[in-house]
């Protein structure tokens, strides 16, 4: 898919309102709200983004609809919370996505947003508040923290910057924890960053950010973490940002041309595909600056990839004249995801089909004659079920027509040999 970058981000402080309800959450447009400061200390190596960058878009995304700061400030007191949020984000509030984790592991973090017990804790530096990979590694070991981004309310639109503060705690210890962060995008790859998160209060707040590739979105998070010094495991991150940009979808396009014996514009039975067909491909009349001739392959086909979804006028350019077109030329084809399009037609007398009406073709249609039943490739030319004088009146008429190759216009020599053997084919259907 191509990426159609908005400037713009979001910055969130959790409404008590919207919390309460225990499956909405609102955002606003600053990051690290002076309402509940935790005052970075550190940014993680290999970020997507500077701190200040960060802020600065963030701000700018929130004011035009494109993303927000989840900033958790409320406190858990131990109550089971939902799977599932819905995350209201923009300054005008109206657009939407879910926001779940996994219920595999007692990921008690995310319980927190559900808590409708308003007590004095807050997700700041060196609390076991706001969003919380749970426990210890001795009770849980090899927890894994993930929460998964989908279902935007509008269509085409995905997170392509994601941001977070991972907060240092007096548990960790002096040595703290080494954390390794996974950003999870919608074509299965990932990016990764690992950081060590020093222990104690106010110490080593940490700034991590990812950016997806070109053309692709953050679909979900995953943290796990390694104590460096005992088994206790925390972690606690605040200001959960983002920044969306609508994706124009983009799709793939395969044109399959193959000669159709009986004209269904289906390739099946006899049918067989044709390399070397000429196909220009164009979106200009639909507003579009997409304009290039492709030509079939050894399997009759031409894949086209990354095109930008929407309508296209497919031209197909036939090998000489004489062919019989099973389909519009030129056609509208609407693009989006995979789409396929077959072109067939035929070429009336040509029994091997090899692209043209030659002496090869009336040597089939002889060795045929007044066969009972009979197909394309034995010279059955029309709707019946054998080959006869009709077929060879086909044949006949269409003689030296198809690829430039067929020579244009048939020698006189090669029509005596025709007569000669309308002839024969009379003999033979007398006996």
């Amino acid at each position: 898919m191509k990426r159609i970058q908005i400037v713009a981000a979001a910055g969130a402080v959790l409404a008590m309102a919207a919390v309460a309800t225990g499956d909405t959450l609102g955002t606003v447009g600053v990051y690290d709200s002076t309402s509940n400061p935790n005052s970075v200390d550190a940014e993680a190596p290999g970020n997507f983004s500077t701190l200040a960058a960060f802020t600065t878009n963030v701000a700018s995304a929130f004011a035009a609809d494109a993303g927000g700061v989840i900033d958790f400030t409320t406190g858990w007191d131990g109550a089971a919370g939902p799977t599932t949020w819905t995350v209201t984000y923009g300054a005008g509030g109206s657009k939407t996505f879910l926001l779940s984790t996994p219920t595999v592991n007692p990921q008690r973090g995310l319980k927190v947003l559900a808590d409708d017990d308003w007590d004095t804790n807050e997700a700041i530096s060196g609390t076991s508040y706001g969003l919380d990979l749970d426990g210890r590694v001795d009770t849980h070991p090899g927890h894994v923290f993930r929460l998964d981004f989908h279902t935007f309310s509008t269509s085409g639109e995905g997170i392509t910057e994601l941001a977070l503060t991972a907060l240092s705690r007096d548990a960790f210890g002096g040595s703290g924890v080494t954390f390794t962060f996974t950003a999870f995008f919608d074509d299965a790859s990932s990016a990764t960053i690992v950081d060590v998160v020093t222990g104690g209060q106010s110490v080593d707040d940490t700034f991590f950010a990812f950016g997806a590739p070109t053309g692709r979105t953050i679909v979900a998070l995953e943290a796990t973490g390694t104590p460096n010094n005992s088994t206790a495991l925390r972690l606690n991150i605040d200001d959960l940002a983002f920044i969306t940009s609508a994706l124009s979808e983009t799709a793939d396009l395969t044109i399959k041309k193959f000669f159709d014996c009986d004209l269904d514009d289906t390739k099946n039975g006899e049918d067989i595909y044709l390399s070397g067909w000429q196909f220009n491909v164009s979106n200009t009349a639909h507003g579009g600056s997409y304009d290039q001739n492709h030509t079939t392959d050894v399997n009759g086909e031409i894949n086209l990839t990354g095109l930008d979804g929407g309508d296209y006028d497919i031209t197909e350019t036939p090998k000489g004249t004489g062919w019989v077109l099973s389909g519009a030329n030129p056609r509208m084809v609407t693009v989006s995801g995979t789409t396929v399009v077959g072109f067939g037609n035929n070429l009336p007398g040509d029994a091997n089909q090899d692209e043209k009406v030659n002496l090869a073709d009336f040597t089939i249609l002889k060795a045929n004659f007044g066969d009972d039943p009979a197909g394309w490739t034995d010279g059955n030319f029309n709707t019946d079920t054998t080959v006869n004088l009709a077929d060879f009146t086909i044949l006949k008429a269409n003689f030296g027509l198809g690829a430039p190759s067929a020579g244009g216009t048939p020698e006189p020599i090669t029509m005596a040999i025709l007569a000669v053997g309308t002839l024969g084919l009379l003999r033979k259907r007398r006996a």
